[in-house]
């Protein structure tokens, strides 16, 4: 039920709305809130028989519809925004469904609901849940007639009943669709050289095309015919296929296909092409007889066959899947544009050693081939769902694919190859970036610059201050003794997320996105030796670390162009190669545009902003506080944020206006870039553009180390600071 005109929101209007090929609502109403009310807008799918859930996978349709959320400072809101479906595939606005939409202030007690329900058809865009209604097409025949060098195609329209169709539905036309083959030894034609397409009355019976219209090297023809309806409604036929066996070549020779028709017809050539028809098939056969005398011991592969791996010690194996059925069914896939060209066969991998692995699934390191626009096999990283997972792990993989294809490619972002979504194991192939992470680089640094300390014969209180990783406590009095009270870190990065609703507990859970863990310590290529681990230099440099605080910046402006929000930036999820290329990883908690979280999820609670923590409001600006938190890892070499401060105290911490000290390796102006990142109102946060201006490469950010003074304790990790808890239990 509305709300009443005395109410602070009110006169809630709801319109389906078209924007191409999808549908979006618009969204109207009264507000008597002061103007720097902001709202929240939740679209959710009401479960009903009249609506038709169109699921992009037939084998997953049982996966619910998530609500759809929006963030809007004011009472003028068309969504979704991403009418592709980017958030969740299966929650897109369809005819006949009905939504719930719930309007709720972020900052005053107050909120409207409604109920639409969407017509069948919007602006010209209709359901078509009728098509089996319309007309079939019966006896379709093909016939290449190389007196008039056509192809020649027939059919008869079946039968079919008015009274079955929606009024303003009605069989007007028919369209022909003819592409040319490339492989006369696949049933469906193999890839198209050539193609063509018509529209016919509905009363006719047969068209004939010019195969001169149709370049190609073989007579081989796909033929699609289509039942078009008054709204744009279509049901298809089988696809038919035309071929003429006598004129195929069977040697890889094309010349004669495209000699005319008064060649062709002549005598002498007739009975040459019979004699070397009939000599083909003698050697084919006898060919075919060895094979399989030799092959009669070997174990062949089985039809659909998917071999996983089940532990990273196997030696690598292949995911074999029949060719020929693998590559019609992403043929058809592409087709009813339910794959693009990123899509690729399992086959195509070869599955070597695991290198990381996260809640979701498992990563490992593969051979790939078949890969577009990359000729030959690559080295990449597999990323792959664990079987069986939940509705909702199902929907954040396919998230996260469809944001790592909007991301495309940029030298500071790992790039998407392919993937595998057609058929499970859910899988993306992405490049291999074989250094490992930032932040382990950083830490090693950080235990070179130490080496250097102890090396210089300082005095023995420096060695307890610093080489806590040896003995980190027997000194309670050392500079790590402020942090022994601490009990909710961790030895591995998951402790770095914890679920946001329950910041009270003292120690974090486990995240539930998945940690590209790429560490070139164990990353052993499948069948090469992986020498760029030996060739990457841990040098203690400050124009590298400025180069690297650059490098991110550039990687997190292209990312603010495209509008999306990575949420989860860390020096953990950024990834370097030999060359010294950092590369922004982990798009799992990403999202496009201006993000609430109302879902119960894992972050990364000391990269959060102060607006993310309370409100759970993301955007680029929360990006952008997260930056700086990475700015002050670089600084630190590793260090983790707020060691003293506990989970539950953070959010007070930050509101009182205290943020992270300036580390010793910081210049002034690299520490005052932070606090702007760190401003409490967003708006007042620089943007990824202004940052990578003042991010001057004749600037000095970060000073030398050697200028740092000995006594300098730096921020401990989390390695460090569990092992001061192990120590003082």
């Amino acid at each position: 039920m509305k709300a009443g005109a005395t109410e602070p929101l009110s006169g809630l209007t709801v319109v389906p709305v078209r924007h191409e090929k999808y549908l979006q609502l618009h969204m109207k109403w009264n507000s008597s809130l002061p103007k720097d009310a902001t709202y929240s807008v939740t679209i959710e799918h009401v479960d009903t028989e009249a609506c038709i859930k169109d699921s992009p996978f037939d084998d997953q349709k049982h996966i619910k519809c998530a609500p759809i959320l929006v963030a809007a400072i004011n009472t003028d809101v068309i969504a979704p925004t991403d009418t592709t479906g980017l958030s969740k595939h299966e929650c897109s606005i369809q005819q006949l469904c009905t939504y719930s939409i719930l309007v709720e202030a972020l900052n005053y007690p107050s909120s409207i609901r409604d109920l639409v329900v969407i017509p069948d058809c919007v602006e010209g865009l209709c359901s078509c849940h009728y098509v089996d209604h319309l007309p079939g097409l019966d006896n379709i025949t093909g016939y290449v007639n190389l007196t008039s060098n056509e192809l020649v195609v027939s059919w008869k329209l079946g039968t079919y009943n008015i009274n079955e169709l929606p009024t303003n539905a009605e069989p007007q036309f028919i369209q022909i669709r003819v592409r040319r083959g490339t492989n006369s030894e696949l049933s469906w034609g193999g890839q198209h050289s050539s193609i063509k397409e018509v529209t016919v009355p509905l009363g006719v019976g047969s068209h004939s095309f010019d195969i001169g219209e149709l370049p190609g090297a073989k007579y081989i023809f796909l033929v699609y015919l289509k039942v078009i309806d008054s709204q744009k409604c279509e049901r298809e036929a089988n696809p038919l296929k035309v071929t003429l066996p006598d004129n195929d070549s069977k040697t890889g020779s094309s010349n004669h296909l495209e000699v005319q028709t008064s060649t062709s017809q002549h005598p002498l050539f007739v009975i040459a092409v019979t004699l070397a028809v009939i000599a083909g098939i003698g050697i084919g056969s006898a060919l075919l007889f060895i094979h399989k005398r030799r092959s009669k011991n070997r174990r062949e592969p089985g039809w659909r066959e998917v071999c996983v791996r089940s532990s990273g010690e196997h030696s690598a194996i292949i995911m074999s899947d029949n060719v020929l059925y693998v590559d019609m069914e992403i043929e058809y896939a592409r087709a009813r544009g339910k794959a693009d060209n990123l899509e690729v066969p399992h086959s195509s991998l070869r599955i070597g050693r695991e290198i990381g692995k996260g809640a979701f699934g498992r990563v490992f390191m593969a051979s790939a081939s078949k890969l577009p626009n990359i000729n030959g096999t690559q080295i990449v990283a597999v990323k792959q769902l664990k079987r069986s997972p939940s509705a909702g792990q199902y929907d954040e993989f396919l998230d996260e694919i469809t944001m790592m294809k909007r991301v495309g490619q940029h030298p500071n972002i790992v790039t998407l190859l392919g993937c595998c979504t057609i058929k499970e194991p859910l899988t993306m192939i992405m490049e291999y970036v074989g250094c490992g992470d930032l932040l382990e680089y950083l830490r090693k640094i950080r235990a070179k610059h130490l080496a250097k300390v102890q090396q210089q014969a300082i005095a023995p209180q420096i060695e307890h201050a610093n080489l806590v990783q040896n003995n980190p406590t027997n000194n309670l009095f050392s500079p790590m003794g402020k942090y022994l009270d601490l009990v909710h870190t961790s030895s591995n990065s998951e402790a770095s997320y914890i679920t946001q609703n329950d910041t009270n507990n003292t120690r974090p859970s486990l995240a539930e996105t998945t940690y590209t863990m790429l560490s070139g310590s164990q990353a052993d290529s499948v069948n090469v030796t992986d020498s760029s681990r030996s060739s990457l230099e841990y040098v203690l440099d400050n124009k590298e670390l400025h180069n690297f605080a650059k490098q991110i910046a550039c990687g997190m402006e292209h990312l603010e162009e495209l509008g999306i929000t990575h949420r989860d930036l860390a020096a953990r999820n950024i990834l370097i190669d030999e060359r010294k290329t950092l590369k922004i990883s982990d798009f799992g908690l990403s999202r496009k545009g201006i993000y609430i979280n109302s879902i119960n999820k894992k972050v990364p609670l000391r990269w959060l902003s102060i607006e993310a923590i309370r409100d759970k409001l993301y955007s680029n600006k929360s990006d952008v506080w997260a930056f700086g938190i990475v700015l002050w890892e670089i600084g630190t070499l590793g260090g983790y944020p707020y060691p003293d401060v506990g989970n539950h105290e953070l959010q007070s911490f930050l509101e009182q206006g205290k943020r992270l000290e300036r580390p010793e390796n910081c210049t002034p102006e690299v520490y005052e870039l932070m606090l702007q990142c760190w401003r409490e109102d967003p708006q007042q946060r620089p943007s990824f553009e202004q940052i990578s201006k003042q991010l001057d490469p004749h600037k000095k950010i970060y000073i030398d180390f050697s200028d740092i003074e000995p006594t300098y304790v730096f921020p401990p990790t989390s390695d460090q600071l569990r092992l001061a808890m192990v120590n003082n239990k």
